[in-house]
């Protein structure tokens, strides 16, 4: 099981149904298994780390290489 206290901000973890994943944590993620994340598209959403596995090597590779280099929500 995947702990919040174990994580660094952008770690990356396989989910089940939303594959490659990075934590963005919040304040509050650390007390809790419900975790703030970011898809390779730059969505958000919350998870249960519960729901996670560690990825190998390049699958985290592969991660930030699909991941937009730039913030398109930002001007």
């Amino acid at each position: 099981m995947l702990k919040p206290t174990e994580l660094a901000i952008a770690d990356v973890m396989k989910h089940p149904s939303l594959g490659l994943i990075s934590f963005q944590p919040t304040l509050t993620d650390m007390a809790d298994t419900m975790v703030r994340v970011r898809d390779v598209k730059g969505r958000l959403f919350q998870v249960d780390l519960d729901e996670c596995n560690c990825p190998n090597k390049s699958e985290c590779d592969r991660y930030w290489r699909e991941f937009p280099a730039e913030d398109p929500e930002m001007p």
